[in-house]
C-alpha cells in the first residue's frame, strides 16, 4: 500500500473542500472529516432513506403506505399491468414490487411461477375442469366413489333436475321432446377423471338413487312443488405454483439487487422512451443491477429474500 504524506495546509484545503459542500464554516479534525464524508457529506439523511435500510452508518425513516400503489405514481397501475400482461401471459398482475427513483422513473417486478396444478375446487373437493359449468354435476354414491355427468348437444335447454320424494331419488329429465345424451367420468386412484362411460341412446332421464351426495351441480334442482331445493354451486380454481422468482445478488450498502425469473417493466418520464412502457426479460438470465431495494414504494408480498434472508420487509 502506499502512503501519502500530508501536513496542515493539505488539512486546511481538505476541510475547506468539505465546508463548501454545505457553505459551513465549521472546523474539523481528521476523523471527523472522514465522519462527515461518510454521512453528511454524501447527502444521505435518514429521511431520505427507506425506513429500516442502513446506508453508510445512516439508518432510514422514510416510511410509505407500501401496501397500496402509492398516488404520486406518474402512471396508473392498470397501463403497466395491461403491458405485461399483453407481453407474457404468464405474468400475474397481483404480484408485483414497484420501485421509484427520486426523478419519477418507475419500474415494476413481476416474479414468475411455474403452474403445477389448476384445478376447479367446490367445497373442498376436487372438480374436474371438462365441458361447459352449466351442464355438468358431480355427486358421490354410496359406495364412496365419485361420478361426474356432463350433458351433451345442448341438453340443457331441455332439461331439469327434480328431487321425488315419491321415489325417494333424484331425476335428470326432459321438460321438452328431446333426449338426453351424457358422458359419465369417475376419480380414479390417481386422482385423474377418467372417462367410464357414455349414452350410445337417446335416454329420456338419469336416475339416481336418494343416498348419493350431491358434491357440485350445474343448475338447480327442483322439489316436486317446483320449489328450489338444491341452488346450483359455483367453483373456484386453486393453483399450485412454484415460484422461481430469485435474487441472484445484493449489495447490503447501496441496496442494489440482480435477479432472474421475472419481468421487469419500466415507465420512463425522460429520454427517448418518455411516456412509455418497456419491458426486459429475465427468465432464462438474471437482471444486471441498477434496481435498487431502497426505492421499493409498493410490494405485494410481506417480504423480499436473498439467500434465505430478508432483505425487505413491510
Amino acid at each position: 500500500m502506499a502512503y501519502v504524506k500530508t501536513d496542515d495546509v493539505h488539512y486546511t484545503g481538505i476541510a475547506d473542500a468539505i465546508r463548501s459542500l454545505h457553505d459551513g464554516e465549521e472546523t474539523y479534525t481528521p476523523r471527523e472529516m472522514g465522519e462527515y464524508l461518510s454521512t453528511e457529506g454524501t447527502a444521505l439523511k435518514p429521511w431520505n432513506i427507506a425506513k429500516g435500510v442502513t446506508i453508510f452508518g445512516v439508518t432510514g425513516t422514510l416510511s410509505f403506505d407500501n401496501s397500496n400503489w402509492p398516488s404520486d405514481s406518474p402512471v396508473t397501475e392498470d397501463v403497466i399491468d395491461t403491458a405485461v400482461k399483453k407481453y407474457d401471459v404468464r405474468a400475474d398482475v397481483n404480484d408485483k414490487f414497484l420501485l421509484m427513483d427520486d426523478k419519477g422513473n418507475i419500474t415494476v417486478g413481476y416474479p414468475l411461477k411455474e403452474i403445477v396444478t389448476n384445478m376447479a375446487f367446490y367445497n373442498g373437493h376436487k372438480l374436474p375442469d371438462i365441458g361447459n359449468a352449466n351442464t355438468k354435476f358431480v355427486f358421490r354414491n354410496s359406495s364412496g366413489e365419485y361420478i361426474y355427468y356432463v350433458l351433451e348437444d345442448g341438453c340443457e335447454a331441455y332439461s331439469y333436475f327434480m328431487w321425488s320424494d315419491q321415489y325417494k331419488e333424484y331425476r335428470l329429465t326432459r321438460n321438452q321432446d328431446k333426449a338426453i345424451q351424457w358422458a359419465r367420468y369417475k376419480l380414479n386412484s390417481s386422482g385423474e377423471w377418467a372417462l367410464d362411460d357414455r349414452s350410445n341412446y337417446f335416454g329420456s332421464s338419469l336416475v339416481f338413487v336418494g343416498d348419493v351426495e350431491i358434491i357440485w351441480i350445474g343448475s338447480d334442482i327442483y322439489a316436486e312443488d317446483n320449489t328450489v331445493l338444491h341452488p346450483a354451486g359455483a367453483y373456484t380454481y386453486e393453483r399450485e405454483e412454484n415460484d422461481l422468482f430469485t435474487i441472484t445478488d445484493y449489495d447490503p450498502i447501496s441496496t442494489e439487487f440482480c435477479a432472474r425469473c421475472w419481468l421487469r417493466a419500466a415507465y420512463h418520464t425522460t429520454g427517448e422512451y418518455a411516456g412509455q412502457v418497456t419491458i426486459d426479460d429475465f427468465v432464462s438470465t438474471a437482471s444486471g443491477g441498477y434496481n435498487y431495494i431502497c426505492n421499493i414504494r409498493y410490494c405485494s408480498r410481506d417480504a423480499l429474500y436473498y439467500e434465505g434472508e430478508i432483505i425487505w420487509q413491510r
